[in-house]
């Protein structure tokens, strides 16, 4: 996989677990955070993409460690740009991200609350 340069089957991967294990925030600043407990995918995608691979606590004993892989800033815009396209299940997310950096912090209230609704709703649905 290392040395894979981004096919359209490369992007369709990444996007599918884009949309199964990731997500878009907006704080200060927009952030993408794909979490899993097998590091060697993560690695992968950090040898595509950068970023950087943190280490989870593990909640109880018998858990796997988890591993997370983070963009931030322009970062995660670059990311968004190269793999918005392939996404399914997360490209409102990815929008609602673009709308919120390119609007005056003073006016960004009511898109950060929508990308929050976002989240709860893909979450509801998948519940169902």
């Amino acid at each position: 996989m290392v040395g894979d340069t981004l096919t359209p089957e490369v992007l369709s991967y990444v996007a599918g677990f884009m949309d199964g294990e990731g997500c878009f925030l907006y704080d200060d600043s927009p952030r993408v955070i794909i979490s899993n407990t097998f590091l060697p995918v993560l690695l992968w995608m950090k040898s595509l993409f950068g970023g950087s691979i943190y280490t989870d606590e593990k909640r109880r004993s018998h858990h796997r460690a988890g591993y997370t892989l983070r963009f931030s800033g322009n970062d995660a815009i670059a990311f968004g740009w190269v793999v918005g396209p392939y996404l399914l299940e997360k490209h409102d997310q990815w929008s609602c991200m673009l709308d919120i950096r390119s609007t005056l912090k003073k006016d960004r209230g009511p898109l950060l609350a929508e990308l929050k609704s976002l989240k709860r709703r893909e979450w509801r649905r998948e519940d169902k």
